[in-house]
């Protein structure tokens, strides 16, 4: 008896060691870039999934290296640029802070991830770019070439089950982008669904810019946003349609954190909240436009004063947010 709880004392003494659970390591796979900013002299960004090799695994830092030739790819080799140990958990739109790429030329690049044990990871495989002179048009026809964000895998066939369905369901409840065509835009209200869903999971971001300048320039001389762009007939304004303009970059602003697509939509917006405002000087929920109800539940007896009133009330947050980002001082609420 007393050598068996010698032997047990023993044990817990070592139980910390011995019984501690191992995180294994991460990586980065399947390496994909994107260009924004100056649609002049547009800057890579850099997004990765990750591979983990044990359960709780998360990403707490990264380093990128940069180079012409993979073969230069190493912390003491010929790089153009090294990121060095960036403490971020972001693994999509991480940004080039390098000297400016030769446009037409190609390049190179791998990253190496940190978990939250602080150990490093293998270095990726090397992936290519090319570096673009300017921005180019979003893509409006098939969508065939739509950049996938992120997956998600498990050991649970059941949670990997309903990760597919919930893409299958998007595909088919969600108005795909790649329907659209610039020279005859979707409604307002139901291409603010696809934005922000397709945001989560694709890289849609330069459609909605492109999509975003063709309506800003469609504005006439009373400043509001229309309810559609390219059909005069329907392009009255109205509450909920018309929001697209302060909704749609808004949302891709949170999901990508390219800020530049709120400060192209920022003074406009302002310019079409003014004109809700200046209809609705009491805050009575007094509608504009055409009132077309709620879109997404086409019998649902909400009041057009209170769609009204809540857009407008949307439209403050939403700039208030904007300002502060951009350090418009004259507008922070």
């Amino acid at each position: 008896m007393k050598l068996f709880f010698q032997t047990l004392f023993f044990l817990t003494l070592l139980s910390p060691c011995s019984l501690a659970v191992e995180i294994g390591k991460i990586s980065a796979s399947e390496l994909s870039i994107d260009f924004f900013g100056s649609k002049e002299t547009p800057s890579p960004r850099f997004s990765w999934k990750i591979k983990a090799e044990d359960r709780a695994q998360l990403q707490l830092g990264y380093r990128i290296l940069l180079a012409k030739k993979k073969e230069e790819l190493s912390p003491d080799g010929n790089l153009i640029w090294d990121s060095g140990e960036t403490d971020s958990s972001q693994s999509i739109f991480n940004s080039y802070e390098g000297p400016a790429l030769k446009a037409g030329e190609s390049y190179s690049w791998k990253v190496q991830l940190k978990n939250n044990r602080k150990e490093l990871g293998d270095w990726s495989p090397s992936a290519e770019f090319i570096a673009q002179e300017k921005q180019q048009n979003a893509e409006t026809k098939q969508n065939k070439n739509v950049t996938r964000l992120g997956n998600f895998e498990c050991s649970d066939k059941i949670l990997n089950s309903i990760f597919q369905q919930a893409l299958s369901s998007q595909k088919t409840t969600l108005l795909t982008p790649a329907r659209f065509e610039p020279k005859n835009l979707p409604w307002g209200a139901p291409l603010q669904l696809t934005a922000r869903g397709y945001a989560f999971q694709n890289d849609r971001s330069h459609y909605y810019r492109s999509w975003l300048e063709t309506f800003l320039a469609s504005i006439d001389s009373s400043k509001h946003f229309p309810s559609l762009v390219g059909d005069k007939e329907h392009s009255e304004p109205s509450p909920g349609f018309s929001e697209a303009g302060v909704v749609i970059p808004f949302s891709i602003w949170q999901l990508s954190g390219d800020l530049s697509i709120a400060e192209t939509a920022f003074l406009p917006a302002v310019r079409h909240t003014t004109f809700m405002k200046n209809n609705d000087p009491e805050y009575s929920g007094k509608p504009y436009g055409m009132h077309r109800g709620d879109w997404g539940h086409k019998n649902d007896p909400t009041s057009a004063e209170f769609l009204s009133i809540c857009h407008l009330a949307l439209n403050c947050r939403i700039l208030s947010e904007m300002a502060t980002a951009i350090e418009h001082l004259p507008y922070i609420l």
